[in-house]
């Protein structure tokens, strides 16, 4: 008896067992989709790789079956009786099947062991131009200077790698004090100047010139610095590992440039990466020591970013999201999202490219994690892909296995280009402290010279060491890509690959940028309607051991890059304070042949005029992280205050009559006794400031409070009563340190108050109302004088003005050239007609070397000539930094003054 077909493709069906022809289709087509998914997302270049090309197809015949499953058991029934007669043939496909996926599993096997050889050869075969051949023009004061600085003390992690709680990035690995005199030293240089104040005021004025057509024309309060920073393994709120990102050390370091040295207000500085996060590690260390400073990431802050020590939330830590502009266009007229960045960084006036030496693609992953990458390297030049909110759509742009062929279009010519982007850079800088091979790298060794570090093992504390800083970003890179391709040589691990590869046509874009108006890829260049001309000069080195450019082979008739060369080590301490003069002149690595920085001036003639601590009996007091008062005598300190507790600095301090001190020191204003028994205290409140202070009689003392709002107090220190306030208008109220550092009573019973933040004296009446005002920029001091003139004290000179604002009596650092003045906060005029000036030096972020010390304060005549210079920095008469003297000699008591109806 027959039985029906339908039943015995059932019986035949059942024969074979799972174990056949589904558990075959199962795991074939289950395997091949997800070795598809996992080899080719992380990077989708390998959908080209043999496997994958056999891969795809049965992964997408699986994918298909699954969708049809469902329908085609419906259709089992009318399928069954024409598989019947062909039973054999279904048994042979099967079978035939388990042999082809054996076959391709072992050809996949074979293919990753020898780790596709060709394609390593082709995408990491970087060929460098000839040496000493000079594109483009060179840009900066000096042009094409670059400025090299290398300090190994600086760096001190041990390269524990793995760890979660000793990162490379904290301060007990990085010295802070080494990075900032790295910096200073390498900014005076770099302008040849003889300290970093005029560093920047050169900067500033060479951009301003150049880029905006104004002369003589400085930083403005109110225009914005943004400093982009790398921080492209920031990817979290909450950053633990030891990827490579912006080092705080630099990004601390440039801060207190800006702020101390350029004199750039704390609100008008932006900290950016528009496209990852700001870690917790960077903002506390800024926000600890300035304010208001701002910063700005792509996302909106989240619960694990630390809220701001003073103000409790995140307004100074802004999101893009939600504020993108179009501020990019491409010369090729693609992209989108590529064409808008953030309305802060549109507003910018000025941007600092802070990044990091760092190549961009490494093809071996023991140790690093990610793709291979895209392109040669991650300097100044790729920095700004994390100005953009589109970065995605740039990167086929720069990926040599896609369209960056030899010569080719470069959207990083119009990042550069962008005047609402690049072109408003007014520095670069490469931060080496730590490099990487990739992005997303481990620190990594550099066996060669001039840094000669140690490569096994791994764990050890040699590191690169270096800052980089040039007005000429082309240059830099420049420089940036031979230090790299340097150290791919004679630097194999322990398999015998080299531990650091440059992908082939990493220069590519330095030519583009060099000489956008006649690229080597024909790409016409066009940025507002104009065609780019050359955004700086690109230049190989002659050789990995002279490192010579053209301008260091001929000074004169060289038009390619200078690379000066400043190795700093152990013997070098305190070279470079605030605004002071570097001791650069140190010489090169024995041997390595390069170019190095010439010895820097003296800051003080061998031999002082005057007297010394003999000169004048005096009080004196000094802002620094210690609080410190002194009285000389005879040439003797005879009284002291040391106070270390380093909570405020003491900015304003007097003697009076009675021998009792009164001092302002930012969180409150304290009466003492000669013995130091408190009298009187206010403590400022939260979120306000203090740091100017006079005595009114016996009974009041009048002080400004700098805050939201600020306001004018008058307290009498017997009853705690306050007898008189007023507000005083500030540019912004939020921005509490960098209101009000002095105020004086005159004579005549008005005030006049130095508004450091909006650059101008104002004189009030007994109501608070202004009566006068004089305009001057980084004003810090005023006095009134007898003839009812009024001495101020600017960053940039001390001058006498009249009511009429007309500069009777002038004097800056430049016209006294054997002193190296760091900072100027204070001036008073003596009863015989002569001027004492001082000479503050900041002791946050230097050391002063005691062999080589500047001056603390001079005094000089009418006709500016210094007739006494005080320099006391040896224990045990050590007066530190100077804010303020007092001659004890002067007369009138200094509480013999009035305001309105308060004597």
């Amino acid at each position: 008896m027959s039985l029906p077909l339908t039943h015995r493709l059932r019986r035949l069906i059942g024969s074979f067992n799972p174990v056949y022809p589904r558990l075959i289709a199962l795991f074939t087509g289950a395997t091949a989709l997800l070795w598809f998914l996992f080899r080719v997302i992380p990077k989708p270049s390998r959908a080209a790789y043999p496997c994958q090309r056999a891969a795809f197809p049965v992964a997408t015949t699986f994918v298909i079956w699954l969708i049809g499953a469902l329908g085609g058991k419906l259709a089992l029934d009318g399928l069954s009786r024409r598989l019947q007669q062909y039973r054999w043939v279904v048994a042979g496909l099967g079978a035939a099947t388990l042999l082809g996926l054996a076959g391709w599993t072992i050809s996949f096997m074979k293919e990753e062991a020898e780790a596709s050889p060709a394609q390593i050869a082709t995408d990491f075969n970087f060929i460098p131009a000839k040496s000493n051949d000079p594109k483009g023009i060179a840009k900066g004061v000096y042009p094409g200077r670059v400025v090299w600085v290398r300090d190994p003390l600086a760096t001190k992690w041990g390269g524990q790698w793995k760890s979660s709680v000793d990162q490379w990035w904290l301060d007990a690995n990085t010295d802070q004090q080494r990075v900032d005199a790295m910096l200073a030293a390498s900014l005076v240089k770099l302008t040849g100047t003889t300290n970093d104040e005029q560093a920047w005021q050169s900067i500033f004025q060479y951009y301003n010139k150049h880029a905006r057509g104004m002369d003589a024309r400085g930083y403005q309060p109110g225009e914005v610095v943004a400093v982009k920073i790398n921080l492209n393994n920031s990817t979290r709120s909450a950053k633990a590992d030891n990827f490579i990102d912006a080092s705080p050390q630099t990004v601390l370091a440039v801060v207190r440039q800006l702020v101390n040295s350029a004199h750039v207000r704390q609100q008008d500085i932006l900290v950016y990466d528009a496209r990852r996060y700001i870690p917790p590690y960077i903002l506390t260390k800024v926000w600890s020591e300035f304010h208001d400073v701002r910063f700005l990431q792509q996302p909106k802050p989240k619960d694990n970013q630390p809220k701001h020590p003073v103000y409790g939330d995140y307004s100074r830590l802004e999101s893009a999201d939600g504020n993108w502009v179009e501020g990019v266009a491409y010369s090729n007229g693609k992209y989108k999202d590529a064409r808008l960045i953030p309305k802060q960084i549109f507003d910018a006036t000025y941007l600092v490219n802070l990044a990091l030496l760092k190549a961009h693609s490494y093809p071996y992953n023991d140790k690093d994690g990610g793709d291979n990458g895209q392109t040669g390297v991650t300097m100044t030049g790729k920095n700004q892909f994390g100005s953009i909110k589109g970065t995605p759509e740039l990167h086929p742009a720069i990926n040599t296995d896609k369209e960056a062929v030899k010569n080719a279009y470069s959207p990083i010519v119009d990042l550069a280009a962008s005047p609402n982007l690049g072109a408003k850079t007014i520095l670069f800088l490469l931060d080496g402290l730590y490099c990487g091979r990739k992005w997303q790298s481990y620190p990594q060794h550099f066996p060669n010279p001039p840094f000669n570090n140690r490569v096994e093992p791994y764990e050890n504390s040699d590191w690169p060491a270096s800052l980089l800083v040039s007005m000429d970003g082309v240059a830099l890179d420049s420089v940036g890509l031979d230090i790299l391709l340097a150290q791919t040589k004679n630097n194999n691990d322990e398999q015998g690959r080299p531990r650091i590869l440059i992908r082939a046509n990493a220069d590519d874009y330095l030519f583009e940028m060099a000489e956008p108006d006649h690229a080597p890829s024909g790409t016409v260049y066009m940025q507002g309607g104009k065609a780019v001309t050359s955004l700086g000069v690109h230049e190989r080195w002659d050789d990995d051991a002279t490192k010579r450019y053209s301008r260091n082979l001929d000074p004169i008739h060289g038009t390619g890059i200078e690379l000066l060369y400043l190795p700093l080590g152990e013997s070098i301490k305190g070279e470079a304070t605030k605004g002071g003069a570097t001791n650069a002149g140190v010489t090169s690595a024995v041997g390595q042949g390069v170019p190095t920085a010439t010895p820097a001036p003296a800051l003080a003639p061998e031999s002082l005029p005057g007297k010394g601590l003999s000169e004048h009996d005096f009080f004196y007091a000094g802002e620094g992280k210690d609080r410190l008062m002194y009285l000389v005598k005879d040439g003797a300190v005879v009284w002291s205050y040391v106070d270390r507790t380093g909570k405020g600095e003491i900015s304003d301090a007097v003697r009076l009559s009675n021998g009792n001190i009164l001092f302002a020191h930012q969180f409150g204003v304290t009466l003492i006794t000669p013995e130091k028994k408190v009298l009187w205290n206010y403590d400022a409140p939260k979120g306000s400031e203090i740091h100017t202070v006079q005595a009114i009689g016996t009974d009041h003392v009048l002080f400004i409070q700098n805050g939201d709002p600020a306001v004018l107090k008058i307290v009498n220190i017997q009853t705690g009563e306050t007898t008189k306030e007023f507000p005083l208008t500030v540019s912004n109220p939020k921005s509490v340190h960098g209101q009000f550092r002095h105020a004086r009573l005159t004579p005549a019973g008005t005030l006049l108050v130095a508004h450091m933040d909006a650059g101008k004296v104002s004189e009030y009446d007994g109501d608070g109302r202004e009566i006068w005002n004089y305009s001057i920029p980084g004003v810090w001091g005023v006095e009134p004088l007898q003839n009812g003139n009024v001495l101020i004290t600017s960053h940039s000179d001390i001058r006498e003005v009249t009511k009429k604002g007309e500069i009777v009596w002038k004097i800056s650092p430049k016209e006294l050239p054997e002193y190296k003045f760091s900072n100027l906060q204070l001036a008073w005029r003596l009863p015989n007609g002569n001027t004492v000036i001082n000479n503050w030096v900041n002791s946050w972020s230097a050391t002063v070397d005691t062999t080589h010390a500047p001056v603390q304060a001079v005094e000089v005549t009418p006709d500016k000539k210094v007739v006494w210079a005080l320099s006391s920095w040896r224990e045990p008469q050590n007066l530190g930094p100077a804010t303020t003297l007092q001659f004890l000699d002067q007369p009138g008591a200094p509480e013999n003054v009035s305001f309105g109806v308060i004597r």
